[in-house]
């Protein structure tokens, strides 16, 4: 019974980790997409280089729908998911050395600032990308 209780919570998490979540309301598919919107403003922009197992990734996606803190910091970014499987997903992983998900690049003016890794709470998040913008 417990090994088929275990075969169970396994299936349904891994189920449930599929990161095949749509975008963000305002959020672009592509670095080269969020970088062509932010030219002609002051915002920086946020990538958010995700992988389709990543539970933690889909926790993002959805919670940039429902918590305030979060989804009122992101105002200052335009912002883009990209899978790490695409082509630009790869190119991204090698050049910034991502080897955890999901993983938040930022970049001001065309230039890389610095990255967040890892998932955690909305405060500690916001607060790590308040410390990149100084």
């Amino acid at each position: 019974m417990n090994n088929l209780l275990s075969k169970l919570v396994t299936f349904i998490n891994f189920g449930t980790l599929s990161n095949q979540t749509p975008l963000p309301e305002g959020w672009y598919g592509s670095l080269a997409e969020a970088t062509d919107a932010a030219k002609n403003s002051e915002q920086s922009v946020l990538v958010k280089v995700h992988a389709d197992w990543c539970g933690y990734c889909k926790n993002f996606d959805d919670e940039v729908a429902y918590v305030p803190l979060l989804t009122n910091s992101l105002k200052n970014y335009v912002c883009a998911r990209v899978n790490q499987n695409s082509a630009e997903g790869g190119k991204l992983k090698r050049h910034y050395k991502i080897f955890a998900y999901p993983a938040f690049l930022v970049f001001r003016g065309g230039e890389f600032v610095g990255k967040v890794r890892g998932y955690t709470n909305a405060p500690v998040f916001v607060d790590a990308l308040k410390a990149l913008d100084k």
